[in-house]
């Protein structure tokens, strides 16, 4: 194909045309400088290499890209198999470092805007007074676990308003395992001793199978576990008797006369 074939017979045609040569003459090659065996694997070699490609997971991820360089220096340094091998484990401990530290967001109401959106990129949305709003992008694991823990308690102190509700927009919560959910414990109690109540919006409903095997559910409370954000936002107002008017319950202005 490098040479400008164009029918899908040619890689068999070339499989042949080697097996009938090293059948029927095994040593017509043998008198071939090593050089230009040499030149004809490079050759190959180079071929293998998607150029484009390389350019741009450059361009458009260089994590990737230095994950790429890791594996073609593990194959050409230590072979086929160890090379692979160590790009595999690098690429698995690249996906445990991004889970580690994952996005996460405090989300806010945008006027004339549906849904909750993260107030670093809609610095005009605007926080329900005494309700925290927060979204963490990833499963609920071992190793980010304290990480989450740590990134509540620090908003909850560092709010503008004293803190009343913290719901967890957890859409993004794919799964929690058992740290997470012995970490989920303390937090409700650290939580409860500052008069906070946890709650949860979008938990996915696995997940609450799960966390009724932690006896987690239950100590939360099943009150506590709304199926959208919004509606966890109209339980937190009900209950507290907070102030609140969003943008679509306000009443439409009156046509111009």
């Amino acid at each position: 194909m490098a040479a400008g074939a164009r029918s899908q017979l040619t890689p068999l045609v070339g499989a042949v045309a080697i097996a009938v040569l090293l059948v029927a003459a095994p040593g017509a090659l043998k008198d071939l400088p090593l050089p230009m065996l040499a030149a004809i694997v490079i050759t190959a070699a180079i071929g293998l290499i998607d150029v484009a490609g390389v350019r741009r997971l450059y361009r458009v991820r260089r994590s990737e890209f230095v994950l790429w360089l890791a594996a073609f220096g593990g194959v050409a340094l230590l072979g086929v198999l160890v090379g692979i091998f160590v790009a595999i484990l690098l690429s698995l401990g690249d996906f445990v470092r991004r889970a580690w530290r994952p996005h996460d967001a405090v989300l806010g109401r945008e006027d004339a805007l549906k849904g909750y959106h993260d107030i670093d990129r809609h610095p005009s949305a605007r926080l329900i007074p005494g309700l925290l709003l927060y979204r963490f992008d990833a499963p609920l694991f071992f190793a980010n676990a304290g990480y989450f823990r740590r990134r509540v308690r620090d908003l909850v102190t560092e709010a503008t308003h004293p803190v009343r509700w913290v719901v967890i927009a957890a859409e993004p919560i794919t799964d929690i395992d058992t740290t997470a959910a012995d970490t989920i414990h303390e937090l409700l109690e650290e939580l409860r001793e500052q008069q906070v109540t946890l709650a949860f919006a979008g938990l996915k409903g696995p997940i609450k199978d799960r966390l009724r095997r932690y006896r987690l559910y239950d100590a939360i409370g099943p009150d506590r576990f709304f199926p959208t954000i919004g509606t966890a936002v109209d339980g937190y107002v009900e209950a507290t008797g907070t102030t609140w008017v969003d943008w679509e319950e306000r009443p439409a202005p009156a046509p111009p006369v």
